[in-house]
């Protein structure tokens, strides 16, 4: 299917569009295609090999004899740093798939632009070409990390004041149902050309910083893209690391993804979200995992249960015979049942801070270059110093 959008009717006559519809509908009923092509990722560290690749496809009836050919090019200067060509045979109907790999060194340029192009009978009937970055070989220094000095966040040795958004490319918004709820920085959904475009917007607009959703191990050399391009605009990032739940911390995972995406050695990030708005009590099916703790925490309170509820003057709510939580009711409304739910709000502030704590310590272990925080409205852990609060994400670092 071809498209075109013309708002000057005139055109349609014109011998150049005619031309143009002419020469497009012979390329689809040709049907030599690239199905994708281009580097393997975005970006790249200091000594990484470059795996170039191609998937062309034939769409149409007749055989075909292709090449399929590589170019990288400096993009300051417009230098050749690569070339390679690569023939490829299909059968209508098949795809095939093409490979090279190209070695920049140890000093690659920052920026490089990678061509594909397909070519059938001397012709180039199709192109796909993106952006190449390269991280620089220097580490950052420490100033270069936002950190905490008093109440202000401080970079490169003066105050900072984030000025941003939470942020999903503008393309998401059009996506069926199941294609949004996929991460955006997923291989499937990255766009960078796309993301580039926002980047400068938001730029314009003067914000400094945005929020993001990180996603799972897959979309971590995307994350090193992004983050590449949001230092080239002036842009920090908050980023959202499922794994870092304190709720259901994983240590392996979030170590995983930090080791692949190098985000300990990289101050675009400037701090970590560990969890997305908490919520407890207004899901009853969710307090239920919690009873156990919430009947030791009694225990070690009042010494037994029989003590507490004496000193409740009501009934701790049971379910099967065991201890269970309060109901929704009545952590919604008063009642005769306010002491035991001033109770379990009590229990549950000390569970989550040291739930808080725990996950805080571990993350510093991994990584103890970036500030920690969590996005919710309500207070910290007693245990944390309280910074900044930024729109409703609210930023803490250890003690001292």
């Amino acid at each position: 299917t071809a498209v075109f959008g013309i708002r000057n009717q005139a055109l349609y006559r014109s011998e150049p569009f005619c031309s143009a519809v002419v020469e497009t509908a012979r390329r689809m009923r040709r049907g030599v295609f690239l199905a994708e092509a281009g580097s393997r990722h975005f970006t790249y560290r200091p000594g990484e090999k470059v795996e170039l690749g191609a998937q062309a496809l034939d769409w149409g009836t007749e055989p075909a004899s292709l090449k399929v050919r590589f170019t990288v090019t400096e993009r300051a200067g417009g230098r050749r740093l690569f070339a390679s060509e690569q023939e490829l045979s299909l059968k209508p109907g098949e795809a095939e798939s093409v490979t090279c790999v190209w070695d920049p060194g140890a000093k690659a340029p920052e920026v490089c632009d990678a061509a594909v192009e397909l070519v059938d009978g001397g012709r180039v009937v199709d192109r796909i070409a993106h952006e190449i970055g390269f991280l620089p070989a220097e580490k950052p220094a420490r100033d270069e990390f936002i950190s905490v000095q008093g109440t202000d966040f401080m970079l490169k040795g003066k105050p900072w004041y984030a000025n941003g958004i939470n942020y999903w490319p503008l393309y998401v918004s059009g996506l069926e149902p199941g294609d949004y709820g996929r991460a955006w920085l997923s291989p499937a959904g990255y766009c960078p050309d796309e993301v580039e475009r926002d980047l400068v917007r938001m730029e314009a607009l003067g914000m400094n910083m945005v929020s993001i959703q990180l996603g799972d191990l897959s979309c971590a050399r995307n994350v090193v893209d992004f983050l590449r391009r949001c230092r080239r605009h002036g842009i920090y990032v908050n980023g959202f690391l499922g794994s870092a739940s304190p709720i259901d911390f994983s240590e392996e995972g979030a170590a995983e993804f930090i080791r692949a995406a190098r985000l300990d050695e990289n101050p675009t990030l400037w701090a970590y979200d560990i969890i997305w708005e908490p919520g407890n009590w207004m899901f009853e099916r969710m307090r239920p995992r919690w009873d156990p703790d919430w009947e030791a925490w009694i225990l070690e309170r009042y010494g037994s249960i029989a003590d507490a509820e004496k000193d409740w003057g009501f009934a701790v709510p049971r379910k099967e015979g065991k201890v269970t939580s309060p109901s929704t009711q009545q952590m919604r409304e008063e009642g005769e049942w306010r002491v035991m739910v001033a109770a379990y709000r009590r229990f549950m502030d000390d569970l989550m801070s040291r739930k808080w704590n725990d996950a805080h310590r571990r993350l510093r272990a991994i990584d103890p270059n970036h500030l920690i925080s969590f996005r919710q409205g309500n207070t910290l852990p007693q245990d944390f110093a309280f910074t900044a609060t930024v729109k409703h994400i609210d930023f803490i670092c250890p003690e001292g």
